[in-house]
């Protein structure tokens, strides 16, 4: 007896912003399209919650940026990067094209992750949430995937299968684009701090990162009662899978993180902390063809490096741009080779270069002697720092 399929022209695995926004777009290039999220509505993910420019300006293309601003806590007009020695520096964002509201927006991941989702529904996307997927089969036959949802299990066979699935994708290492060495030592987590009677409120416009021994913590306020942190630090310190402890360690060398409350805290302090890791994370191309079945990576499952200021998110958003404009060249579900290379190209020449730089930069953060000079140096030539927030920000 012949196995059943349904049957669709392009099929992502996760449902992050670079997910659901790629299922978005080819749906309104006339693919038949689903999306497969593991989660559950409105869950958290690690991150710093900041939308930057770029990603504004990608949202407002879609004409989803107003309800992304209505979602969102704040808006991030200055950037604050604090040394181990106490010296600091402040500079503007550059601010977003014809926007209200500065460089960027603050919201929270779940929130976002979900109305881009929900639009995508709006467009025609089949989304199945919370549901697993496992890759069966990549070849003549096309990408075949075993989709669970709570009530059933079902195959489903495409001709595209993207890989939205974050660090570590099972996409990419069911289609063999894993490097040698795709994955470094570092780790990331996120967290959220309620107020409790402590003073804990930060500026709304500002995104605040503190440099510790290595790694580093950053911060953004979400209203007038709760702190959203993220980190990132070298796995092999005997903190890396610790955030309370790395969390105390940060406030011995910042007298702001003391005021903040954050040398009180404890560990039912830290509400959705969430983890991710190991990374970078760096897949030996973001495309392929095996046989009927072609292969790309979009977002976090593509290449991540440790972002800043909303660099993921942006990241996430402009890879899907780029199979827009791949999958336009071609016949809605008839994604081609020529599609593959084409798609890698140009990953390459906007994004990858991108990261290099943000991986430049990490490199300088976590060399502290390095990282204080380049502090001190920003903080007495402003027109520097702006020309760096710019170039990262902007990326």
């Amino acid at each position: 007896m012949a196995m059943r399929f349904t049957d669709v022209d392009a099929l992502i695995i996760g449902g992050g912003p670079g997910g659901a926004m790629s299922a978005l777009k080819l749906a309104r290039l006339g693919w038949r399209t689903m999306l497969v999220e593991r989660g559950t509505r409105n869950r958290h993910k690690t991150c710093g919650h900041c939308v930057n420019r770029r990603a504004m300006e990608a949202l407002r293309r879609e004409g989803l940026l107003s309800a992304v601003t209505a979602n969102a806590a704040g808006n991030a007009r200055i950037f604050r990067l604090h040394g181990l020695d106490g010296s600091s520096v402040e500079t503007s964002l550059p601010i977003a094209r014809d926007s209200d509201a500065g460089a960027g927006l603050v919201i929270d991941r779940s929130r976002l992750d979900q109305l881009l989702r929900d639009r995508a529904v709006e467009a025609g996307v089949m989304v199945s949430q919370p549901a697993s997927a496992r890759v069966e089969s990549i070849g003549n036959d096309g990408a075949i995937v075993r989709v669970a949802t709570a009530d059933r299990t079902f195959s489903v066979r495409a001709r595209l299968l993207v890989g939205a699935d974050g660090v570590g994708s099972a996409v990419a290492r069911a289609a063999g684009l894993i490097a040698t060495r795709s994955a470094g030592r570092k780790f990331g987590f996120s967290f959220d701090v309620c107020n409790n009677g402590e003073s804990r409120r930060i500026d709304r416009d500002a995104v605040e990162m503190f440099l510790v021994p290595g790694g580093y913590l950053g911060l953004v306020g979400h209203g007038l009662d709760r702190l959203h942190a993220a980190a990132l630090l070298d796995g092999r310190r005997t903190d890396a899978h610790q955030p309370l402890a790395f969390v105390r360690r940060a406030v011995e060398f910042h007298d702001r993180l003391r005021q903040l409350g954050l040398d009180r805290m404890n560990a039912d302090d830290l509400q959705h902390l969430k983890a991710i890791g190991p990374m970078p994370w760096r897949p030996r191309n973001v495309s392929c063809s095996i046989g009927e079945a072609h292969i790309a990576l979009v977002g976090d499952a593509a290449g991540y490096v440790e972002p800043f200021t909303g660099e993921g998110i942006g990241w996430a958003l402009q890879s899907a741009d780029l199979l827009e404009q791949c999958a336009a060249t071609c016949e809605p579900g008839r994604w081609m080779a020529r599609a593959s290379r084409e798609y890698s190209r140009l990953w390459r020449r906007h994004i990858g270069r991108r990261q290099r730089l943000c991986a430049a930069i990490a490199w300088t953060l976590e060399r502290p002697r390095l990282a204080e000079i380049i502090v001190r140096l920003a903080a007495r030539l402003p027109r520097l720092a702006e020309r760096v927030a710019m170039e990262v920000v902007t990326a």
